[in-house]
């Protein structure tokens, strides 16, 4: 059950499965030296499936957003891997999803999800799906019907692209390359085109080729006798939350230094409203009196699940400090995240809270854009 499109989970009526044609006798034996004929590419995603899709609609009765990224798998593009996420909207708890295994175009989808089980559609990937969920046992659970959807969300892709720079050296003197590899949000379909989204879409090609090259150069070193260590650089951009108007990413950058041990990993996040393009914080949105609430509610949970010593750095008097990278927002409310990793001693003195929606609701003020979510979900 490991591949996500298998001719078991409904097998195809017996109609469809009759030669339209009548059948014809087997060809005759090419003679011995006869040229074989080409061979035919294996079928792959088309490029309308391929990529990130938004569905929206319910599973067992319950409202639900789905999202699935599928990318083929090369160089062998008849293979192909597909991760996603689901969340019931009176929830928002996420899960995960996954599918992979050999392209069969014909054939319905089956997903695998977190718990063991499988939604078992009757089609194959498009803007509609429909099925059953179904146990790790095959035993039915309940109805699956989908519909690809943007309605008061951006459509996007993420683009990811390599940079290689012949200007570093390894610690030992030997010559290597440096890299730098950074995913780019780039806006599709009507969003394209908007005015108001036009600081959020990701610049041209020779644009964004310069703008690696800058960042490369000023992250090169540190200096040895021989010249600047190689160093490995990496911007990975997920988005957290793509409703409601709403659109919430994080960007995280990882640095690392070849030979040397040295590295770090730091986080950016933002929350941009599509309505208008303009980016937000959250604090701004509070009510009076609700950052101090903020703070307590953020404390209340790091007293309750994190080390005394983890706290310490970011304590000012009795209370935690805001986050110094900002808020994560997610479909289950935003996360806090304190602290840093060292790859040089593999140390972490990180953690993490998370206040739910349920919990920001009396903090936030009426008609605020992050009041929009607590409406989608009925809060």
């Amino acid at each position: 059950m490991s591949l996500a499109f298998l001719a078991g989970c409904h097998e195809a009526p017996r109609s469809a499965q009759r030669p339209s044609q009548p059948p014809q006798p087997p060809a005759a034996t090419p003679p011995a030296g006869t040229p074989l004929p080409a061979t035919v590419s294996p079928p792959a995603p088309t490029p309308a499936q391929q990529g990130h899709h938004r569905y929206v609609g319910t599973v067992k009765g319950r409202r639900v957003l789905v999202s699935l990224d599928v990318e083929p798998d090369y160089p062998n593009a008849q293979y192909f891997h597909c991760e996603g996420t689901y969340y019931y909207l009176n929830s928002g708890q996420l899960h995960a999803l996954r599918a992979e295994g050999v392209w069969q175009p014909t054939q319905p989808l089956e997903i695998l999800t977190d718990d063991g089980g499988h939604w078992c559609f009757t089609q194959a990937l498009g803007p509609t799906l429909s099925g059953v969920c179904t146990s790790g046992s095959g035993q039915p659970l309940g109805a699956i019907s989908l519909h690809e959807s943007y309605a008061r969300a951006a459509q996007y892709e993420i683009l990811t692209e390599t940079i290689h720079e012949g200007r570093g050296v390894r610690v030992n003197g030997d010559p290597d390359t440096s890299s730098f590899t950074r995913s780019y949000l780039h806006l599709l379909g009507r969003d394209t085109l908007r005015p108001a989204l036009a600081r959020l879409q990701c610049p041209g090609p020779a644009q964004r080729l310069r703008g690696r090259r800058k960042a490369l150069a000023a992250h090169e070193g540190p200096f040895t006798e021989e010249g600047p260590l190689v160093v490995w650089l990496e911007e990975d951009l997920t988005v957290t939350l793509n409703e409601a108007d709403l659109l919430a990413y994080c960007v995280e950058q990882g640095v690392a230094y070849g030979g040397s041990g040295r590295g770090y990993l730091s986080h950016r996040n933002y929350l941009v409203d599509l309505r208008t393009g303009r980016p937000l914080q959250l604090v701004s949105q509070l009510r009076p009196g609700g950052l101090l609430q903020l703070r307590r509610l953020l404390t209340l949970h790091a007293r309750r699940d994190t080390a005394a010593h983890l706290l310490a750095d970011y304590l000012q008097g009795p209370l935690l400090r805001l986050p110094p990278e900002g808020f994560i927002l997610q479909p289950a409310g935003c996360d806090a995240y304190y602290g840093a990793e060292d790859s040089h001693d593999g140390s972490s003195s990180s953690f993490q809270e998370t206040i739910s929606w349920a919990e920001l609701r009396p903090l936030l003020r009426p008609q605020s854009p992050l009041w929009r979510v607590l409406q989608a979900r009925g809060l």
